[in-house]
């Protein structure tokens, strides 16, 4: 579903738009699962690699900033999203240098909560209590912002998107 509301937007947040219009049309349950399916996704990648990558692209990047750039990455679909949790360069070779500090969709984080509403009038609630926010797993933030820390190990994003 993603997949497809990408392809009819023409930015992320027509998607988001997409997205929601498209779920609100599945039934309850549906729009449950996608919503339990978001949150596993979501918690995944919760990642020291992924928030350094995060905010080398974004030329910082805040603890509500790495919330919404992984939504973001997730309204990327399946492909982007798993190849990035595996090596964060990957994302050098999809994002334009032009949208550096850019690369996030906070919406992304509310659709199918947004869906549940639309079908159902009310409940938001509901939802919160049928998909509650997974808790992160701990992680230590294993980079450092000073030195070239975030160069050395990220070469090819720190290329495109790091200061000079």
């Amino acid at each position: 579903m993603i997949e497809r509301a990408k392809s009819k937007a023409e930015d992320t947040y027509e998607q988001v738009e997409i997205l929601t219009e498209l779920l609100s049309n599945r039934n309850e349950d549906d729009i449950v699962k996608f919503g339990k399916i978001f949150q596993k996704l979501y918690t995944n990648s919760y990642k020291s690699d992924l928030w350094a990558a995060a905010y080398i692209i974004n030329g910082g990047c805040s603890d509500d900033g790495f919330d919404y750039f992984r939504g973001w990455l997730i309204a990327q679909g399946k492909d982007v999203y798993y190849n990035s949790l595996d090596n964060p360069e990957y994302l050098a070779r999809i994002i334009k240098a032009d949208d550096m500090g850019e690369i996030e969709c906070e919406d992304m984080l509310s659709v199918a909560e947004n869906a549940y509403v639309a079908r159902k009038g009310r409940g938001s609630e509901e939802f919160m209590e049928l998909v509650p926010n997974e808790p992160y797993p701990e992680i230590e933030i294993d980079w450092s912002e000073e030195g070239d820390d975030l160069k050395n190990r990220f070469p090819k994003l720190w290329k495109k998107f790091g200061e000079e």
